[in-house]
Protein backbone atom coordinates (compact mmCIF):
# COMPACT_ATOMS: atom_id res chain seq x y z
CA UNK A 1 0.00 0.00 0.00
CA UNK A 2 2.89 2.34 -0.05
CA UNK A 3 3.33 3.82 -3.52
CA UNK A 4 3.13 7.24 -4.71
CA UNK A 5 0.91 6.92 -7.57
CA UNK A 6 -1.77 4.98 -7.80
CA UNK A 7 -1.23 1.15 -9.02
CA UNK A 8 -4.49 1.12 -11.04
CA UNK A 9 -6.69 3.58 -12.62
CA UNK A 10 -10.61 3.72 -12.01
CA UNK A 11 -12.27 4.71 -15.64
CA UNK A 12 -15.61 5.23 -14.11
CA UNK A 13 -15.70 6.95 -10.52
CA UNK A 14 -18.96 5.91 -8.80
CA UNK A 15 -19.11 8.66 -6.45
CA UNK A 16 -16.56 11.90 -6.14
CA UNK A 17 -16.49 13.69 -3.34
CA UNK A 18 -13.69 15.16 -1.47
CA UNK A 19 -11.85 14.55 2.34
CA UNK A 20 -12.18 17.41 4.56
CA UNK A 21 -10.73 15.98 7.38
CA UNK A 22 -9.56 12.60 8.40
CA UNK A 23 -7.54 10.35 10.98
CA UNK A 24 -5.90 7.45 10.94
CA UNK A 25 -5.47 5.20 13.62
CA UNK A 26 -3.81 1.53 13.47
CA UNK A 27 -3.10 -1.47 16.03
CA UNK A 28 -1.29 -4.66 14.88
CA UNK A 29 -2.58 -7.59 15.24
CA UNK A 30 -1.32 -11.44 15.17
CA UNK A 31 -1.73 -12.40 11.42
CA UNK A 32 -3.86 -15.34 11.53
CA UNK A 33 -6.31 -13.07 14.13
CA UNK A 34 -7.26 -10.96 10.97
CA UNK A 35 -6.75 -13.57 8.45
CA UNK A 36 -10.03 -15.01 9.88
CA UNK A 37 -12.00 -12.05 9.12
CA UNK A 38 -10.96 -12.27 5.05
CA UNK A 39 -12.55 -13.63 2.41
CA UNK A 40 -10.15 -17.06 0.82
CA UNK A 41 -8.85 -14.93 -2.14
CA UNK A 42 -7.35 -12.03 0.31
CA UNK A 43 -4.21 -12.45 3.02
CA UNK A 44 -3.24 -9.96 5.56
CA UNK A 45 -0.57 -7.48 3.72
CA UNK A 46 2.26 -7.45 6.92
CA UNK A 47 4.25 -4.82 7.89
CA UNK A 48 6.81 -5.33 10.77
CA UNK A 49 5.26 -9.19 10.73
CA UNK A 50 2.08 -7.95 11.64
CA UNK A 51 -1.47 -7.66 10.46
CA UNK A 52 -2.51 -3.73 11.05
CA UNK A 53 -6.42 -2.72 11.23
CA UNK A 54 -6.99 1.25 11.07
CA UNK A 55 -9.92 3.04 12.70
CA UNK A 56 -10.25 5.99 9.93
CA UNK A 57 -13.06 8.54 11.19
CA UNK A 58 -13.45 11.88 8.36
CA UNK A 59 -15.81 13.95 6.59
CA UNK A 60 -16.61 13.92 3.23
CA UNK A 61 -17.79 17.12 1.43
CA UNK A 62 -19.09 17.51 -1.95
CA UNK A 63 -20.11 13.89 -2.23
CA UNK A 64 -21.70 13.81 -5.90
CA UNK A 65 -22.39 11.64 -9.11
CA UNK A 66 -19.28 11.98 -11.45
CA UNK A 67 -20.70 13.97 -13.79
CA UNK A 68 -22.06 16.77 -11.11
CA UNK A 69 -19.50 19.55 -10.44
CA UNK A 70 -18.12 20.40 -6.73
CA UNK A 71 -19.41 23.49 -7.04
CA UNK A 72 -23.07 22.58 -7.73
CA UNK A 73 -25.21 24.02 -4.92
CA UNK A 74 -26.80 21.53 -2.08
CA UNK A 75 -23.88 18.69 -2.61
CA UNK A 76 -24.13 17.13 1.16
CA UNK A 77 -21.39 16.89 3.79
CA UNK A 78 -21.16 13.95 6.40
CA UNK A 79 -18.96 11.95 8.62
CA UNK A 80 -17.95 8.79 8.33
CA UNK A 81 -15.53 6.35 9.64
CA UNK A 82 -14.50 2.70 8.45
CA UNK A 83 -12.57 -0.24 10.37
CA UNK A 84 -10.24 -1.38 7.78
CA UNK A 85 -6.86 -3.58 6.96
CA UNK A 86 -4.47 -4.09 4.73
CA UNK A 87 -4.83 -7.10 2.03
CA UNK A 88 -3.20 -8.38 -0.95
CA UNK A 89 -5.25 -10.61 -3.73
CA UNK A 90 -3.62 -13.91 -4.62
CA UNK A 91 -2.55 -12.40 -8.04
CA UNK A 92 -0.25 -9.55 -6.21
CA UNK A 93 -2.83 -6.40 -6.07
CA UNK A 94 -3.20 -4.86 -2.61
CA UNK A 95 -5.98 -3.06 -1.37
CA UNK A 96 -7.98 -1.93 1.45
CA UNK A 97 -10.61 -4.31 3.09
CA UNK A 98 -13.51 -2.78 4.94
CA UNK A 99 -13.89 -4.48 8.18
CA UNK A 100 -17.12 -2.14 9.15
CA UNK A 101 -17.78 1.67 8.57
CA UNK A 102 -20.65 3.55 9.39
CA UNK A 103 -21.69 6.92 7.93
CA UNK A 104 -24.03 10.01 8.50
CA UNK A 105 -25.42 10.36 5.37
CA UNK A 106 -28.44 12.63 4.41
CA UNK A 107 -31.48 10.72 3.63
CA UNK A 108 -31.74 11.21 0.21
CA UNK A 109 -28.10 10.18 -0.24
CA UNK A 110 -28.15 6.88 2.25
CA UNK A 111 -29.66 4.43 0.86
CA UNK A 112 -28.22 4.26 -2.83
CA UNK A 113 -24.43 4.89 -0.59
CA UNK A 114 -25.29 1.95 2.11
CA UNK A 115 -26.29 -0.15 -0.69
CA UNK A 116 -23.07 0.55 -2.44
CA UNK A 117 -20.68 -0.01 0.24
CA UNK A 118 -21.24 -2.97 1.76
CA UNK A 119 -20.43 -3.31 5.18
CA UNK A 120 -21.16 0.42 5.56
CA UNK A 121 -24.26 1.02 7.80
CA UNK A 122 -26.19 4.38 7.64
CA UNK A 123 -26.21 6.02 11.42
CA UNK A 124 -26.40 9.35 13.39
CA UNK A 125 -22.87 10.23 12.88
CA UNK A 126 -21.38 13.92 13.42
CA UNK A 127 -17.78 15.69 13.80
CA UNK A 128 -17.09 18.85 15.60
CA UNK A 129 -14.61 21.35 15.01
CA UNK A 130 -11.80 21.30 18.01
CA UNK A 131 -12.36 24.36 19.94
CA UNK A 132 -9.50 27.08 20.10
CA UNK A 133 -7.35 26.58 23.05
CA UNK A 134 -7.69 29.50 25.63
CA UNK A 135 -4.60 31.09 26.92
CA UNK A 136 -3.58 29.42 29.90
CA UNK A 137 -5.85 26.27 29.47
CA UNK A 138 -4.19 23.18 30.72
CA UNK A 139 -4.69 19.36 28.16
Amino acid sequence: MVAYGAEQRVLLPALRAGWVAQTFVHWAYRPREVQALLPPELVADLHEDAAWVGLTPFVMADVRPPVVPATAPGLPTFAETNLRTYVRHHDGRDGLWLLTGAAGLPAPLGEPVVHFSEGVRQVRLGATRPCARRPGASG
